[in-house]
């Protein structure tokens, strides 16, 4: 079983020539033609020999068909930022790099479990990238479904609390309009109270009158007032 520490090692001698062991393995470039039938490996450009080399690692890690098609991109990205003499790359630096910049995928634990290289072409990510569009269309449709039962729940307080304002003002009218009843009953009952008084004063003083009236006709039948006049008339009758 392969360990994890699938590591290359990069040096450059003292007279320019480099060299290059995988897992302390020696490799050469092994590449397409070649790569200009280069005599060593470089890095820190974008030189032949800088391609040579990312060829030959992701031929190593990956395969022909991912070195054929990225190399330059890989020495742009990686080999030719390297300034160093002497230096080491990991394995698992190469698998993320492939896994994130090409249309290939690297099992990186079935890469270090087996010793082979398994990837799959641009229909896995595809399918990565529908998986996650369904994820967002799932989502959008979540929160629309989510907006859209908030609406409703704010139209349903709208409708509450505009029937609550309506129960309000009804209840505030109806005690208004009792209130204002009440007053009126109040007053009418005032008014009649005030009625019934000069009734009955009107009725004591009617009696007073009645009475008085009595007392008058009483003193009027006591008189013998046929007598007086007779004797005015006799007395009228005398002086003549």
């Amino acid at each position: 079983m392969k360990n994890n520490n699938q590591v290359f090692k990069i040096s450059r001698e003292l007279y320019g020539d480099s060299t290059a062991t995988y897992n302390n393995i020696p490799f050469t470039v092994l590449n397409r033609f070649e790569i200009g039938n280069i005599s060593s490996f470089d890095w820190g450009d974008t030189s032949a020999g800088s391609e040579a080399l990312s060829y030959a690692i992701l031929d190593k890690v990956g395969s022909k068909e991912i070195a054929n098609k990225y190399a330059k991109l890989y020495t742009k990205d990686v080999i030719s930022k390297i300034k160093k003499d002497t230096w080491t790359l990991n394995a698992t630096a190469v698998i993320q790099w492939i896994n994130e910049n090409t249309n290939y995928s690297i099992d990186e634990s079935a890469f270090f479990k087996n010793g082979s290289t398994t990837y799959e072409v641009q229909e896995r990510r595809q399918e990565e990238i529908r998986k996650e569009e369904r994820r967002i269309q799932r989502e959008k449709e979540f929160q629309e479904e989510a907006q859209r039962r908030l609406k409703l729940y704010e139209a349903k307080q709208q409708e509450r609390s505009q029937e609550d304002r309506r129960v309000s003002a009804e209840k505030d009218f109806q005690g208004k309009s009792q209130k204002s009843l009440k007053e009126i009953q109040n007053l009418y009952q005032q008014e009649l109270n005030d009625y019934k008084k000069q009734i009955i004063k009107q009725n004591i003083d009617i009696e007073a009158y009645q009475a008085q009236l009595k007392k008058y006709k009483l003193f009027v039948e006591s008189l013998d007032i046929k007598s007086m006049y007779d004797k005015y008339c006799n007395l009228d009758n005398k002086e003549i």
